[in-house]
């Protein structure tokens, strides 16, 4: 954001600036979060009807819109973050999502973002721990639930 000068210059020559030639620049940086709000995505297949046999046909969601309306992964990627990593029982989260977003969600969605996370991880844990067992190092004291 550049900031030129306006007006003329000090009191004692009240020259004018407009014409004069900038000799440097003094900067100033400001770190700010921008306002977040939540995003609609609004996807629309088509729908046509052959003019010959008259069959319908529709154009395809892509693969992760599998519902009406639903959450996103930003979404589920935050409740997950918070209620995981934070360990923020799941109404605080939802009212966090309501205070930052002006959205509430429900707990159930929240509860169901927490899920879908540990499926998708549990292939991870599952090789990591299978390393750990057979790996020659002896860790005592660890105990690797089932």
């Amino acid at each position: 954001m550049s900031m030129p000068i306006t007006g003329s210059g000090p009191r004692a020559s009240r020259a004018a600036l407009r014409a004069v030639a900038v000799v440097g620049c003094e900067e100033r940086q400001v770190f700010d979060i921008p306002a977040i709000r939540i995003e609609v995505t609004a996807h629309r297949a088509e729908i046509k009807v052959c003019p010959r046999c008259g069959q319908e046909s529709k154009g395809r969601f892509p693969a992760e819109v599998t519902q009406a309306t639903q959450y996103g992964r930003g979404v589920k990627t935050w409740a997950s973050y918070l209620t995981h990593q934070h360990f923020i029982p799941l109404e605080r989260t939802a009212q966090i999502f309501e205070d930052l977003l002006d959205h509430r969600i429900s707990e159930a969605t929240v509860l169901k973002a927490g899920q879908a996370l540990d499926r998708e991880i549990a292939p991870s844990i599952e090789a990591v721990k299978a390393q750990l067992k057979s790996s020659e190092v002896i860790l005592s004291g660890l105990e690797l639930s089932p």
